[in-house]
């Protein structure tokens, strides 16, 4: 398994609207490309401030090189 790891730091002052794009914009869009198997969002605890990390996996190196492309 491959997977290809985006951290987010969100302020206060955008967190809804990041939210709001990111379960209508950024995840489905991520999942219609046809290489990533799985998308999974985390929210990371021992960070200060609102930390996000968004894990998208594929099975192979050339999938997530495609993906990244």
């Amino acid at each position: 398994m491959y997977v290809y790891n985006l951290t987010m730091v969100v302020s206060d002052e955008v967190f809804l609207k990041w939210q709001t794009w990111l379960k209508e914009a950024y995840l489905p869009a991520i999942k219609a490309v046809d290489t990533i198997e799985k998308v999974r969002v985390f929210k990371l605890l021992d960070a200060p401030e609102k930390h996000y990390a968004v894990h998208c996996e594929t099975s192979s190196p050339s999938h997530l090189l495609h993906f990244i492309e």
